[in-house]
């Protein structure tokens, strides 16, 4: 008990808080997945050459053949693993977004998941940014959402209008 009470001080800290945004910014700005970011810094470093150049073909290459991905968010109040992957559920699909601003899920879910969504995968709400996949999704990045880590990422769910209310 007193462990799990160590660890949620530790997610509300303010160290925490810097940390999680500090991985989040990096892994956003990044357009590659994290393992062919890491195959491309060997390459350069191999290489000799500039990274910016290598992700650039490794960019150019994917966009060429259909491969591209994009950074996606999946809210969850079930801890997982970095490295472990999101499984379809009973849907048989995997949704997330690709909007920090318009999350998808419940505002109450603990854990942010940064994923890499794909451009095959279908779009639910385009103006949203949801979309769902029906293959496994590998687990980027983790991070523990607390009030000032949504504050600082500008992060917040999407309200959907129900249709058959009065305007």
């Amino acid at each position: 008990m007193r462990e799990l009470h160590q660890r949620e001080q530790y997610y509300s800290s303010p160290e925490y808080t810097a940390e999680a945004l500090r991985t989040f910014r990096s892994l956003t700005e990044s357009s590659l997945p994290q393992d062919l970011l890491i195959k491309a810094r060997a390459r350069a470093e191999e290489e000799q050459r500039p990274l910016e150049a290598i992700i650039q073909e490794i960019i150019n290459f994917r966009r060429e053949n259909g491969m591209i991905t994009s950074k996606g968010f999946h809210v969850s109040n079930i801890e997982l693993a970095v490295g472990q992957f999101l499984e379809p559920g009973i849907d048989q699909a995997v949704c997330y977004s690709d909007n920090i601003k318009n999350l998808y899920g419940e505002k109450s879910g603990k854990w942010l998941y940064i994923i890499d969504g794909a451009n095959n995968d279908t779009t639910i709400n385009e103006e949203l940014g949801w979309k769902k996949t029906r293959r496994r999704i590998k687990i980027l990045s983790k991070i523990r959402l607390n009030d000032e880590i949504v504050r600082s990422l500008d992060a917040d769910f999407a309200r959907l209008r129900n249709p058959l209310e009065n305007n």
